[in-house]
């Protein structure tokens, strides 16, 4: 392995520092690749930061030197790992109180939570994480101090309910789509589960969490309704409606006398998560683009969202909640053409491309992997072939053509062959066959850390990229091992 250093830009260094750590050395990969950081489990001192050097763009060695671009955006992935992870003083760095507008506040980090103000008492919409909640609770307690009548719930997720203990006082009805019950008890069935897939997507340390039970999730709501919710206080009327997409149980929440929507998660700045990596129930397509309609027919001026700056003024947010209702009806339809086609899901996600007319990025969810959530979501997982009738692994195929090409180090041999080739992909899938056979062959292993560490580089996606890190850290350590 090349063991060349390098320097941080003094702008990279500041910012880290700020958040009261030091950047690591920077070495290289395997094979004279790129540098990147290294920050290990044992000597970062909050493990957000061990994907910090997929969203800092490092350049090669030149000249003998290793050279470092300027910052660029640490605030990406790294930020939102430290949103869902990073409690007290590292959120206390980052939550920022804002006045929308006289009667709407909100906390922000990578999500929010919404203050409206009334002369009766406050309305709560949202909660944040656990974690960040008391940082959101204090920047909004300094703008309004006055009684939390109402507490307001998009959905279910964990990161818009995670404070509900702070801000429910006594008499606080707290307010929710009906299926939010059944999205809580899904969420804690499953609690082992979203343990291990919480630790590759957002870097949460390893624990062990055992499930209470099929109906054991502890439940905050005192008021469910089915497709409406309208109540007045205050001088305002709130209007919740059944709109699902990001999950089952999704509600808009209406103040018409402020023409303001807070329409959660079912709006990114980029395309959506039909198919969430981390693991969820079947997300329909077909639901985010009638629940998008029903808040267009609205008219508002102000739309209020978990993950992105408010879209605000008709012709925004006409142009922008459109544009975006209209890419996922593209996708959709597309693979619903695939499937009646008789295509095979890997064909259609290959085929499946979003025009140049949509500006909408997939720094967040997937274009393939939305395809593939729609066409298993209608078809099941079943793909018409025999073999996966079985209750055999793929892997006894795989090790029974290990054989044939001659061995797990011939196969690894190939793999690093492709690699030079610059057939990532390819060589990946090698590697992996190889260690099908042989989990722990130091070659395979190497090959593996060194494709997913520039495969890790490459990607834009913060998702992926955390996937793609979390297995790189995995091999290493496996690699690490056998040495």
């Amino acid at each position: 392995m090349w063991a060349g250093k390098g320097t941080w830009c003094e702008e990279t260094i500041r910012v880290v520092r700020q958040s009261g750590f030091d950047p690591p050395p920077i070495v290289a990969s395997r094979r004279n690749r790129t540098p990147f950081p290294q920050w290990t489990r044992a000597s970062c001192p909050h493990p957000s930061f061990l994907e910090s050097y997929y969203t800092i763009e490092l350049l090669g060695r030149t000249g003998g030197q290793t050279m470092v671009t300027p910052f660029r955006n640490l605030c990406g992935g790294l930020m939102l790992a430290l949103f869902i992870l990073a409690g007290g003083d590292a959120m206390a760095r980052t939550v920022k109180g804002v006045k929308v507008t006289d009667r709407i506040y909100m906390a922000t980090d990578m999500s929010r939570t919404f203050l409206v103000v009334t002369p009766d008492g406050n309305v709560v919409i949202d909660t944040t994480t656990r974690d960040s909640a008391p940082r959101h609770y204090q920047v909004l307690r300094e703008m309004s101090s006055a009684p939390v009548k109402y507490i307001l719930l998009t959905h279910a997720h964990e990161d818009h309910v995670g404070g509900v203990h702070l801000w429910k006082e006594e008499g606080t009805e707290v307010i929710a789509q009906r299926r939010f019950v059944e999205y809580m008890h899904y969420r804690e069935r499953l609690a082992g589960f979203f343990q291990y897939r919480n630790e590759g997507q957002f870097l949460a340390p390893p624990r062990e969490v055992k499930s209470k039970g099929n109906f054991a999730a502890e439940i905050p709501t005192t008021i469910l309704f089915d497709d409406k919710y309208e109540f007045e206080f205050g001088g305002l009327t709130f209007k919740m409606m059944h709109t699902p997409g990001e999950t089952w149980d999704h509600a808009t929440v209406w103040i018409p006398e402020l023409k303001a929507a807070f329409i959660g998660d079912n709006y990114y700045s980029s395309f959506p998560n039909i198919a969430a990596l981390r693991g969820a129930p079947p997300r329909f397509a077909l639901d985010y683009v009638n629940s998008i309609d029903i808040v267009l027919a609205l008219d508002p001026e102000l739309v209020l969202v978990a993950h992105a700056p408010p879209l605000v003024g008709t012709d925004e947010i006409q142009s922008k909640l459109g544009d975006y209702r209209d890419a996922i009806e593209y996708v959709h339809d597309a693979t619903v053409r695939g499937l009646n086609e008789g295509k095979g899901v890997f064909t259609v996600m290959n085929e499946v491309k979003l025009p140049e007319r949509f500006e909408i990025d997939e720094s967040y969810g997937g274009v393939a992997w939305s395809v593939r959530g729609i066409y298993h979501g209608y078809a099941g997982w079943f793909d018409g072939e025999p073999a996966t009738l079985l209750s055999e692994s793929p892997d006894v195929k795989t090790r029974e053509l290990v054989e044939l090409a001659g061995g797990v180090d011939a196969v690894v041999k190939r793999a690093e062959e492709l690699e030079d080739e610059g057939d990532l992909v390819l060589s990946l899938n090698m590697a992996d066959a190889a260690l099908a056979v042989d989990p722990n062959h130091p070659g395979a292993l190497a090959v593996r850390v060194s494709l997913l560490t520039e495969l890790g580089r490459n990607e834009k996606n913060f998702n992926a990229r955390s996937w793609i890190g979390y297995h790189r850290r995995q091999a290493a350590k496996r690699l690490a091992a056998q040495q």
